[in-house]
């Protein structure tokens, strides 16, 4: 296994549960071989597979925060996708400059499968 938890919350900050991350992980262990392939290192992995898992934890969140200013200088943000698959996000966008985004971009692109997260949070 090439990525843990700690890996994650080390290069994301999110809310989401260390299950919810594992479920993640686990998933995107189904590129190694893919990967092994390549002839990457096991840190060229290791980094690529966190980028991926930390564009999907963005996207679980209603995507990436942007923020700008308003013609009275206030300042406006929203999380939306600021675009389609991996180009939505920066994380997605490092992904997509690594020799592996090819076997990335495979598995998370598959139309059989959708990850979503519903619900609200509580205050």
């Amino acid at each position: 296994m090439y990525v843990m938890v700690s890996d994650v919350r080390d290069f994301i900050s999110t809310g989401k549960p260390d299950a919810v991350i594992q479920s993640l992980i686990d998933y995107m262990q189904q590129a190694s071989a893919c990967l092994e392939g390549l002839g990457l290192s096991e840190e060229a992995i290791k980094l690529v597979m966190i980028y991926a898992i930390a564009h999907q934890l963005t996207m679980m969140d209603g995507g990436q925060v942007t923020s700008e200013r308003n013609i009275s200088g206030n300042q406006v943000s929203w999380a939306t996708p600021q675009g389609t698959g991996l180009a939505s996000t920066t994380w997605g966008n490092l992904v997509l400059q690594h020799p592996g985004a090819s076997c990335i971009n495979d598995l998370i692109n598959r139309s059989d499968i959708q990850v979503f997260s519903v619900g609200r949070r509580c205050s």
